[in-house]
This record gives structure tokens, sequence and C-alpha cells, in this order.
């Protein structure tokens, strides 16, 4: 028989399982360039991918030319792949202290070295949020 749903308490690794789950969503945000462009192509790259013939292709480059049309956002993606880098490894870094954290369990022989060193794991994967 189980606990009911509103009697439960919080899971022992309840906190790995939402760090995930935190991790998976910023990195889909990221793949999405965190919104601020739907398709990361130049204007070479974009005609290459929709396949345009020669004659379009040229029509299609001198009409973005003519009227400024950009097919980039503001953003340049030098900026946005910096930023993604430094996310990634922020979130890597939070996941594996948790992992270093919860892989400690303080024995007798040196167990205040043991809590200090848990304790410290823990700290760093607050400073990483």
């Amino acid at each position: 028989m189980g606990v009911p749903l509103s009697k439960r308490g919080l899971s022992a690794v309840e906190f790995y399982y939402k760090a995930t789950v935190i991790h998976d969503k910023i990195v889909q945000f990221l793949i999405r360039d965190f919104g601020v462009k739907s398709i990361s192509r130049d204007l070479k790259t974009f005609t290459h991918n929709a396949k345009m013939s020669k004659n379009d292709r040229e029509l299609f480059t001198a009409l973005c030319t003519k009227y400024k049309i950009d097919t980039e956002s503001d953003w340049p993606v030098w900026v946005i792949d910096h930023y993604r880098k430094w996310i990634l490894h922020c979130l890597m870094e939070l996941l594996n202290n948790i992992t270093q954290a919860y892989s400690i369990f303080p024995a007798e022989p040196y167990f205040e070295f043991e809590v200090k060193l848990k304790r410290t794991y823990q700290h760093l994967a607050i400073s990483s949020c």
C-alpha cells in the first residue's frame, strides 16, 4: 500500500531529478538560440538550404541587398555561442557537484572531513545555480 500523494515528503533524490529537468529545459532553450532567432543562417546558407536555382539565388540575393533584408537576427552568432557554452558549463558543474555531494556518506574514521567535503560540494552546487 502506497502513501497518498498529499502525505508524501520530498524524495531523497528529488533535488537531482529537478536539476536534470532544469538542465533539459535550458538545453532545449539553448538549441533555439535563446529564442532570439528561429534560424541561425547567413544569406549564403539560406539560399543553399532552400535549394534555389542559380537564377533564383541571384535574384533573392539582389532583393535582400537592395532592401537591406537580413536573414539573421540582431544578435551575432558568436555572442550566442559564447553564452551557450558558458551556460552549458554551469549546468554541467551543477549536476557534477550534486552527484559528488550525494555520493559521499560520512563514516566514522573520517566523519568530520567527509561532512565538510559533502557540504563543500553542496555549496558549489548552490553557487552553480
